[in-house]
């Protein structure tokens, strides 16, 4: 293997970027490894500010949880084939992670916030939507900060449940869990229920 091939390889290794991307990167910069890596992130940031208008409307959530608490986030990409993707979903991941052992309160504070391997997570993202040819947007986040027994349930990565009980059963807070990610329940007790809606349940199932 020549000294270029060797190059295109450690630069492709160090970037994740594509064979010709980093070959035509190279050749830019005179076979500079360091220069190349500046040049390949300047181009990733230039598409992502192209993309960064379109409508992001699939997605992911990501789900994680210690002794002290559980995250939940939802990010956004265009299609739901780029939210398969192992790039988008290594990215949902780290994310969730990253809010799981630290105190982020907000989507601004998050995007700022320092990330292995690159300078923020807003610098990651641009990375991310580089490779996927996509926009990618952090809709929304919520960190549940635990006090009883936790049952978690995700399904397909599109629905998720947390569930807190004030009892030690494990197995009942996953079912119940899993209930709800069935059954999209909007209350947890019946006194709960606006009087309008149980006077109209009544009237379509009148007590006996």
């Amino acid at each position: 293997m020549n000294n270029i091939m060797v190059n295109v390889k450690n630069l492709r290794d160090m970037t994740g970027a594509g064979f010709l991307d980093c070959k035509k990167a190279l050749e830019a910069n005179d076979q500079s490894i360091e220069k190349s890596i500046v040049y390949l992130r300047k181009k990733g940031l230039a598409k992502a500010n192209k993309k960064s208008s379109r409508q992001t409307n699939e997605g992911a959530i990501g789900l994680y949880s210690n002794e002290a608490k559980t995250v939940l986030i939802q990010i956004n990409t265009e299609t739901d084939f780029a939210a398969k993707d192992n790039n988008f979903i290594q990215f949902t991941d780290k994310i969730s992670k990253l809010l799981l052992i630290n105190n982020i309160e907000t989507i601004k504070q998050l995007m700022n916030s320092a990330i292995e391997g690159f300078k923020n997570v807003e610098d990651y993202r641009t990375h991310v939507v580089a490779k996927l040819g996509e926009n990618i947007s952090i809709r929304r986040f919520k960190r549940i900060f635990l006090k009883g027994t936790l049952g978690t349930y995700i399904h397909g990565r599109k629905i998720a449940a947390i569930v807190d009980l004030d009892t030690n059963n494990n197995e009942l807070a996953k079912d119940i869990a899993m209930h709800i990610t069935a059954s999209k329940p909007e209350y947890i007790d019946q006194g709960q229920i606006p009087k309008e809606i149980m006077e109209a349940w009544e009237k379509v199932i009148p007590h006996k």
